[in-house]
């Protein structure tokens, strides 16, 4: 008998803290947690606004501990967002975009 359990890879939890502890979720003001949605557009926004404070274009912004690729992420879901595209499909983008074998 096989199994079709999917097993994670080892690295991608190896610095994570379980439980409480380890992770907070942001709140709305009506008291429903931020999703995964929620949290890019944070990021988003603030790239965005880097971008914009940004005194030489030329340069590429400084995104400090960032990654470019999930800013990257971040920044088109802010985009689909401001364009109306629909919260299932900007979920549906995001999860295309992880990769867990990493």
């Amino acid at each position: 008998m096989s199994s079709n359990v999917v097993k994670a890879n080892p690295k991608l939890f190896k610095d994570v803290v379980p439980g409480r502890i380890g992770f907070k979720p942001l709140k709305h003001k009506d008291g429903t947690i931020f999703e995964d949605v929620d949290y890019f557009e944070l990021l988003g926004r603030k790239c965005i606004e880097l971008d914009k404070k940004n005194k030489n274009p030329s340069i590429p912004t400084d995104y400090g501990k960032y990654n470019r690729d999930v800013v990257a992420v971040a920044k088109e879901v802010c985009k689909g967002i401001d364009n109306g595209l629909d919260r299932e499909e900007i979920k549906a983008y995001i999860t295309r975009c992880i990769d867990i074998d990493d």
